[in-house]
């Protein structure tokens, strides 16, 4: 009885290490499957998502503005859903969110410091900063 015990204990040891193993070999990120089952769903979103990318992939970024610091500016539009409710969210929460965008993208949060090795020489100031939008695409005020 021990040894058969023993023996299942073992091969449990070693299924986990196996599986283990494999997952951390296992590069993989959700987003592609996601989407694909997003579309399936609601094919009326495969067109402005085409059209933003197209843009996005033909954009001028010598017409993009820079702040001080040279990095170029990205404006911001935030929609609110709610129903006047608890569900929504002041200005002040907006502005924070911004705030910590840019402290993420411009490697300026205090967790820098947590950051795994492996990672350490790839992180970086990308070079951008994330604005509230003051102007919608038509040039009208926001």
């Amino acid at each position: 009885m021990k040894s058969i015990l023993s023996r299942v204990i073992l091969l449990f040891f070693f299924s986990v290490l196996f599986l283990r193993a494999n997952a951390q070999d296992e590069k993989h990120c959700g987003n592609i499957e996601y989407q694909k089952e997003l579309f399936q769903k609601h094919p009326e979103l495969i067109s402005p998502i085409n059209i933003l990318e197209d843009k996005l992939n033909n954009l001028d970024v010598s017409q993009l503005q820079k702040n001080k610091r040279g990095n170029y500016i990205i404006p911001v539009v935030v929609h609110v859903l709610h129903n006047y409710g608890r569900e929504n969210i002041s200005d002040a929460q907006i502005h924070s969110a911004i705030k910590m965008l840019n402290e993420d993208y411009q490697k300026r949060n205090p967790d820098t410091i947590d950051i795994r090795p492996i990672f350490k020489p790839i992180v970086a100031n990308v070079g951008f900063e994330f604005r509230l939008a003051t102007l919608d695409p038509n040039g009208n005020c926001t």
